[in-house]
């Protein structure tokens, strides 16, 4: 009877062998497994450009799967201490390998890169004018094509706080801060209907370090960040550095909700596989002995004890097929975690209960960003700088999520699908950029 159920080898195998991750060649080999396993699903799909709209192509693959096996050694003293290993059902290294490879919307794939965008030429302009460098920035952003800056960014999904003309052209600068760069790819390598995406974040020379080359692009972009304070942008990169690392510890915590449920249905599935086992032996015993009875009273007797033993293992069996589901559950909602983690500090307490365990609302309820703009600035400064931290999507994409989910235009609410509408104008807005249009 035991053994019945069979789960192929994979993320989300919950009936692990022992496994031994003590060298750095282990580590490495768990890491590429698991990156390129999620590589091959998203080619297979049936939209090719899957593959490259989250970051999954071979070059930001590459570069995702090294940054995320050289922080594991960095974090794995904080993650163990928030969810500890498990012999034989639980690894620190899979799972955070796996929360790493996950196919997550890249910045590049859909319309909120421009939103993002928007919310760090925000904070730009108004960290600039209230350092007193307005005018200096009217003087670097002077030679911004002010046509093409109007057309691609000034009716930004029709709210009246992108006409203005200072947002559309830090807009543009952030946007072409490398165009001019040799090497640069302005399309991806496979197509959309409309001739394919223009990568604003992850693009090849970012990926590569590459970016930073003395073209007029370039000096736009890093002359109108000089006039940024020092100290503004030592704050948002400590703040973004500070929230990231709040989010994954409380991504662990909320793992260990799973984990702990874990233990108790393999106990409980052990439990009744034992069980079943037992059965099985009391029904071949029974069988053997009717095969061998000699005469009818013995045989009446033996009957029953075999409808008995019968009786006993379809119990077994069903009981064991109840935590095998349970198993199964678990999987799913350690799989929902993973993907939709950025959604948890939005829905409610409805849709919270019917989704996640009930553990985990304690553990969210309270997580918010305080200065989404400054955080989704610090983003992509970061990136452009070449930190590492934004190339750990598992974590970094949620806090970017929840950072533009709390930007005063975008209302998010979850329905009982858990559709997401935006563009509803939603609390008040921190800043009131009422720039003069002096450029």
């Amino acid at each position: 009877m035991a053994g019945k159920h069979e789960i192929a080898p994979g993320e989300y195998d919950l009936f692990y062998n022992e496994r031994n991750y003590d060298t750095d060649q282990k580590r490495k080999q768990l890491f590429h497994d698991i990156f390129y396993r999620r590589a091959s699903e998203c080619r297979a799909m049936e939209n090719a450009d899957l593959e490259a709209g989250s970051d999954m192509d071979y070059l930001r693959m590459r570069r995702r799967e090294k940054t995320a096996f050289r922080y594991y050694d960095l974090l794995k003293d904080d993650i163990e201490e928030v969810c500890p290993s498990v012999k034989g059902l639980y690894y620190s290294e899979e799972e955070w390998a796996f929360l790493q490879a996950e196919d997550v919307t890249s910045y590049d794939w859909n319309s909120a890169h421009y939103v993002i965008l928007a919310a760090a030429a925000i904070w730009i302009l108004d960290t600039i004018k209230n350092s007193g460098g307005y005018f200096k920035l009217a003087q670097v952003l002077a030679d911004v094509p002010y046509e093409k800056a109007g057309k691609e960014f000034r009716f930004l999904f029709g709210h009246p706080l992108f006409e203005n003309t200072d947002i559309s052209l830090v807009c543009y600068a952030l946007a072409h801060r490398n165009d001019d760069c040799k090497g640069y790819q302005k399309r991806s390598s496979k197509s959309l209907e409309e001739g394919g995406f223009r990568r604003l974040w992850a693009d090849d020379l970012t990926v590569k370090g590459k970016n930073k080359q003395d073209v007029p692009s370039r000096k736009t972009y890093e002359a109108m960040i000089s006039l940024i304070p020092e100290e503004d942008l030592d704050k948002i990169r400590s703040d973004f550095r500070s929230s990231w690392m709040d989010l994954a510890k409380r991504y662990f915590r909320c793992r260990k909700v799973l984990v702990d449920r874990q233990i108790k249905i393999d106990e409980e599935y052990r439990r009744f596989e034992k069980f079943a086992d037992q059965t099985d032996l009391q029904v071949e015993s029974a069988l053997k002995s009717l095969g061998t009875a000699a005469n009818t009273v013995n045989r009446n007797v033996l009957e029953e004890k075999m409808r008995k033993a019968l009786e006993r293992r379809d119990a077994a069996a069903e009981k064991e097929d109840i935590v095998f589901h349970k198993k199964l559950d678990l999987s799913d909602d350690i799989d929902t975690l993973r993907s939709c983690f950025s959604e948890m500090p939005f829905i409610s307490d409805e849709l919270f209960a019917d989704t996640y365990d009930p553990g985990m609302k304690e553990i969210m309820q309270d997580f918010y960003v305080d200065d989404p703009y400054g955080m989704l600035a610090a983003a992509l400064i970061m990136l452009d700088d070449g930190d590492d931290l934004m190339w750990l999507y598992g974590i970094s994409v949620p806090l970017f999520e929840i950072s533009f989910n709390e930007l005063p235009w975008v209302n998010v609410t979850f329905e009982s699908d858990a559709s997401i509408q935006n563009m509803t104008p939603g609390r008040q807005d921190t800043y009131r950029c009422r720039y003069e249009s002096v450029m």
